[in-house]
């Protein structure tokens, strides 16, 4: 197949699979945070910019994704359309670089268009693909792949504008999202992997790019202090086990997906689960490098290139602890991770096409995974229509998920359906009570004027988490409707003090302050 036909079909393949998913709307997971309710993706303006870059999201450092989202406001304000477009966009791109990264790798035109296929279709990165808010995945795994393009030429050719260019691909990464922190282990593996010395000088040539790793991974933390105090060594090596298995499985056995992967078990060594996940993990890593001896090195490149590009997100269990959850692993983090497990399935696939006894059965299988795989991946276009979809997708699986029901509740709260609202957040608080179930429900007794009723759920809701400004917001609005203005006064005090920025809290201490009785 020639080079221009590879990529048409590089590019037409995941084009036609995704395009169902252009209409979809935004969804009330991220996007509302992010984008909808976010003043500084909305307009490419100066003070946006500044902002952007001296802010979190609430909590990553993400400034040249907030940019990427002022530049879709600009053309098209909040039309959900420009923002599916834009990420299709940039998935389009991701998969000519993955195959043209492969391609520098190996040197075979199939390995590359058989690896650069899966990695456009593959129902586990549908989600990426197609969820708004993981703008910050795809445009930071763009530069991810560009800046290892840029060094392998650059340490090929000697070429100090292009090893400059990798450095400045690494800052856009990072800036992106700080998952590219682990750019130069990775350089460090492609090293070991062609059998480069690893000299002074090779690791010469990587001390920027572990600088830059180092800042931002700084940075980071400064975002994330309360995931990182509160994890265990003995939490997160079991939940990293278990997010291992569980992607590898979904790798060959993509069914079942879903937008959250709740942990509801005691995490021990106690749960049978998670012992043996991480025991699995741990003998296929023995096997990978056993491999080396009797085979060659792209076995264990490959299972080492997909743990260093998860091992960021193993400490980000704890997401949903204030929720009653914890979230052991999300589909988009296999995007780039994924690379590490298509690489030598299709290094295999296309070895074993070099033999005529198996040519036409191996080109027949891998047609018919790339299309089986597409129409599974169009389908999810279907779970991301809107919220509703996708989180009755959840409790298909996961039935459990209180913040599913939480979710949905809200959904149909804000669409006026008050009693499927109820039905959700009485559902949810019976699987666990929350913080934010009770607010939730709070906030729907209000519309009613239940104020009694409001005012137990909020005082229930702070309860349980005592830092919930909203939740003494909607204390004091419940008050006011029992015209009880020195109570309400003092719940809307407390919530400046938890949150100074609270304009509703402001705003409804003034009014209550200039009330005349």
């Amino acid at each position: 197949m020639t080079l221009r036909n590879s990529i048409l079909l590089l590019l037409a393949i995941p084009a036609l699979t995704f395009v169902w998913g252009l209409h979809n709307e935004f969804v009330d997971w991220d996007d509302p945070g992010l984008i909808t309710e976010n003043p500084i993706a909305q307009g490419l303006t100066v003070e946006n910019l500044k902002t952007a870059f001296t802010s979190y999201d609430p909590e990553l450092y993400v400034p040249l994704t907030f940019v990427s989202y002022q530049v879709d406001y600009a053309i098209g304000g909040l039309s959900p359309f420009i923002y599916h477009f834009h990420n299709l966009l940039l998935h389009l791109i991701n998969v000519l670089l993955v195959a043209w990264l492969i391609w520098l790798l190996t040197k075979n035109p199939v390995t590359a268009l058989l690896c650069g296929l899966l990695f456009a279709v593959h129902p586990v990165n549908a989600e990426t693909v197609l969820w708004a808010s993981a703008r910050k995945d795809l445009l930071s795994s763009t530069w991810f792949f560009a800046a290892i393009i840029a060094w392998l030429y650059a340490r090929d050719r000697r070429s100090l504008p292009l090893y400059i260019f990798s450095i400045i691909a690494c800052v856009l990464g990072l800036a992106a999202k700080v998952m590219v922190m682990t750019l130069p282990a990775v350089l460090l593996l492609i090293l070991w992997r062609d059998q480069r010395k690893i000299t002074i000088k090779n690791i010469g040539w990587l001390m920027p790019f572990v600088a830059l790793s180092i800042a931002f991974g700084i940075i980071a933390l400064l975002g994330k202090q309360a995931f990182v105090a509160n994890a265990s060594i003995q939490e997160t090596a079991l939940l990293a086990g278990k997010a291992v298995m569980f992607l590898l499985l979904k790798f060959f056995v993509p069914i079942r997906l879903s937008v959250l992967y709740p942990y509801t078990d005691p995490i021990t060594f106690g749960s049978w689960d998670l012992t043996v996940s991480l025991f699995g993990a741990i003998l296929i890593t023995i096997f990978a490098f056993v491999s080396v001896r009797r085979w060659n090195r792209d076995m264990l490149f490959g299972w080492l290139w997909f743990l260093i590009c998860l091992s960021p997100t193993f400490l980000l269990y704890r997401r949903g602890e204030h929720l009653g959850d914890f979230y052991f692993t999300s589909n988009r983090y296999f995007y780039a991770a994924g690379i590490g497990l298509m690489f030598p399935v299709s290094l295999l696939a296309a070895s074993w096409m070099k033999k005529a006894t198996w040519r036409m059965p191996v080109i027949a299988i891998s047609t018919g995974v790339i299309g089986i795989f597409a129409v599974m991946s169009g389908l999810q276009s279907l779970v991301w229509e809107n919220t509703q979809t996708l989180f009755e997708n959840v409790l298909q699986f996961y039935p459990n998920s209180q913040i599913a029901h939480v979710t949905i509740g809200n959904h149909d709260q804000t669409l006026g359906d008050l009693e499927n609202a109820f039905a959700h957040y009485d559902a949810a608080l019976k699987i666990r009570p929350t913080s934010l179930a009770y607010f939730n429900l709070g906030n729907a007794l209000l519309t009613l004027n239940r104020a009694d009723e409001a005012i137990e759920a909020n005082m229930r809701a702070l309860k349980l988490n005592p830092a919930l400004a909203i939740a003494e917001v909607n204390l004091g609005v419940g008050y006011v409707k029992k015209k009880m203005f020195t109570e309400a006064a003092e719940a809307f005090r407390r919530a400046l003090v938890l949150d100074p920025n609270s304009r509703e809290a402001a705003f409804n201490l003034k009014a209550v302050e200039d009330h005349k009785p």
